[in-house]
């Protein structure tokens, strides 16, 4: 019997968060979460990454190479404002009772840096009354490591040349949970 919660794992640019948005857009209105995106300036040179709560929810700031001196937390060139996952996590709340489809884009390591996340993590996941969609980057980061090694999941690796078929398979996935929730 496969796993209601699914991991995707792959490099940067396999696919992953377009693969999560199209799981979104095929089960809209069950889906709730949040994805993260690439911010570029007007030169189209990669300056940080935002959250986008779905359903058509707000967008928060999540890092940026000018947040380098003034956070507390880094990952590479860029400043982390991990408090601003937590502002996700409160959106996730509200709709959580009316939407069994959790997608989570990505588990890295600027969202290792939230305590809060961590925590709900490990409170949530478990317990969650549907289909689990999350994003893991290659080297799962420490906080994540420990939390997924006491959760029964299903692990996608995705790479270009098998995301459609990847997909396919987590619809599949995706229709037989919700089917039984």
């Amino acid at each position: 019997m496969p796993s209601r919660i699914v991991a995707i794992q792959g490099l940067p640019g396999s696919g992953k968060t377009t693969l999560v948005e199209k799981c979104f857009s095929m089960y809209k209105q069950y889906g709730v979460g949040f994805i993260t995106k690439e911010v570029r300036d007007e030169k189209h040179k990669r300056i940080g990454f935002d959250l986008y709560c779905l359903p058509d929810g707000p967008i928060y700031s999540l890092a940026r190479v000018d947040w380098r001196r003034t956070s507390q937390f880094h990952v590479g060139k860029y400043g982390v404002k991990p408090e601003n996952i937590e502002y996700a996590l409160d959106w996730i709340d509200e709709y959580r009772p009316h939407r069994p489809l959790l997608l989570l884009d990505e588990l890295g390591k600027m969202e290792a840096y939230s305590c809060r996340f961590n925590e709900w993590l490990l409170q949530n996941l478990p317990k969650w009354q549907g289909a689990v969609i999350m994003t893991l980057p290659i080297s799962i980061p420490h906080p994540f490591q420990a939390l997924l090694k006491n959760i029964h999941f299903q692990t996608f690796s995705l790479t270009r040349e098998n995301r459609d078929v990847v997909f396919t398979e987590i619809s599949k996935l995706i229709s037989h949970t919700l089917a039984k929730s």
